[in-house]
């Protein structure tokens, strides 16, 4: 897979989920994201 267009940014990101349209792409992205914003998902080792 081809590397994002920053410049393209968002459309070039949205063009990697499937969908009739814009819209549904965001949608598509969006659920692919979500699982990141819950609570510890991502954690942060300080060296402890």
């Amino acid at each position: 897979m081809p590397p994002i267009e920053h410049a393209a940014l968002p459309m070039s990101l949205l063009d990697r989920f499937s969908g009739r349209d814009a819209q549904s792409q965001l949608v598509r992205c969006l659920q692919f994201l979500a699982p990141l914003s819950r609570p510890g998902v991502i954690t942060l080792n300080d060296g402890r």
